[in-house]
């Protein structure tokens, strides 16, 4: 997961061909361990679950489904 997209960590080449960056909170999770306790991430493209983070409760945890939350706000800020 990398945690941290946002507009300031998406480039784009000459070529129209996208780059992420910015790896530095990125991590990778196992198939037993499918989700990371730790709370980051630039505050307007966390997922909501993230916020109400609990540890008793999995539902709260970071996982992929936060990068894909985080990729529709870039979207809809770029398109909305």
């Amino acid at each position: 997961m990398h945690r941290d997209l946002n507009p300031e960590n998406i480039l784009i080449d000459k070529d129209g061909n996208v780059k992420i960056t910015d790896f530095g909170l990125v991590t990778r999770l196992s198939v037993s361990n499918n989700h990371t306790d730790e709370r980051c991430g630039a505050p307007g493209y966390i997922a909501p679950e993230v916020f109400k983070y609990d540890k008793r409760v999995i539902s709260t945890t970071y996982n992929a489904k936060c990068d894909v939350f985080s990729a529709g706000c870039i979207f809809f800020e770029m398109y909305g």
